[in-house]
């Protein structure tokens, strides 16, 4: 499975990460005061996420090996 890996220390909270994430992978743990992959069998792996925190605190971690992320994303000029 995909993970999202959170830099506590840059976090501030601001949940931009849970807003921006269109398929609602991304949950909020209230005991650690951070964001998680809460689905990550949703998660496209677009890292909207990652650009949208302005602290720099998150980074997508694809697994490509599982069933849920292509080996590739197109065949277009293949």
């Amino acid at each position: 499975m995909h993970k999202l890996i959170v830099d506590s220390e840059k976090c501030n909270g601001c949940n931009k990460c849970l807003d921006i994430c269109f398929v609602d992978a991304i949950g909020w743990d209230d005991k650690q005061q951070q964001p998680v992959l809460a689905y990550p069998q949703d998660c496209q792996i677009c890292t909207c996420c990652e650009r949208a925190c302005t602290q720099g605190a998150l980074e997508i971690l694809p697994d490509w090996e599982s069933r849920y992320c292509p080996k590739y994303l197109s065949t277009v000029g293949s």
